[in-house]
């Protein structure tokens, strides 16, 4: 995952990782890497997966944000391309890609696009169509948004669990209009050690009430 960052074609990186206190080798992981670009911190104790996502944020000191889970991959052009498209205009508040669905040996399952070519879609329209169907973006790890569009939006909601990222996206596609790449820029890894592989019914129908309200 880190390998996949410090690769990128778009070099003028801030890289913030942040251990949420693991017990396995990460923090030695992390420092085996001596790239001036990486700021690494290490919390006391596990504050909980949404906690350290909006931790990261706070972190970061840049206008454009592009989160990565611990496990996931991003393509050697993706944030080169994504910086590219949210500068076309300003009233693009957040930008998407194609992404491809892997397993644990990095083989594709699943291929997600939600157009077939690039697209600047309104925000608002996207929004409701979503919030009416299903998560249209993808993985938390699929978009670059602006940090200053937070200010009216908020950070990642701690009260809920499975639609933490979807929750943002909806929110963040409401400030503005929406960039959608449809080259995949982005692999995300499915496995048994993600933060939301064990499902909880009770959990599920909370989020939607939360969601809703």
């Amino acid at each position: 995952t880190i390998n996949s960052v410090l690769c990128q074609t778009y070099t003028e990186l801030e890289i913030v990782i942040v251990d949420n206190n693991s017990t396995d080798k990460t923090w030695h992981i992390i420092n085996s890497f001596a790239d001036s670009r990486i700021k690494k911190y290490k919390n006391d104790n596990n504050i909980g997966m949404v906690r350290n996502w909006n931790r990261c944020i706070e972190y970061s000191t840049g206008e454009y944000i592009h989160f990565l889970c611990g496990d996931d991959i991003i393509l050697p052009d993706c944030i080169e391309k994504k910086i590219e498209k949210i500068k076309e205009n300003d009233d693009i508040s957040m930008v998407f890609s194609a992404s491809d669905v892997i397993d644990t040996t990095g083989k594709i399952v699943l291929h997600r696009s939600y157009k077939k070519k690039d697209t600047i879609l309104d925000g608002l329209t996207l929004a409701k169509k979503s919030f009416m169907t299903k998560n249209l973006y993808g993985e938390p790890s699929n978009v670059l948004f602006r940090k200053s569009l937070l200010k009216k939006t908020g950070f990642f909601p701690v009260n809920v669990k499975y639609s933490i990222d979807w929750d943002l996206w909806i929110r963040l596609s409401c400030q503005g209009k929406v960039a959608f790449i449809a080259k995949t820029l982005m692999k995300y890894r499915i496995s048994k050690s993600n933060g939301t592989s064990s499902f909880d019914i009770k959990a599920f129908v909370a989020d939607d009430k939360v969601f809703v309200d």
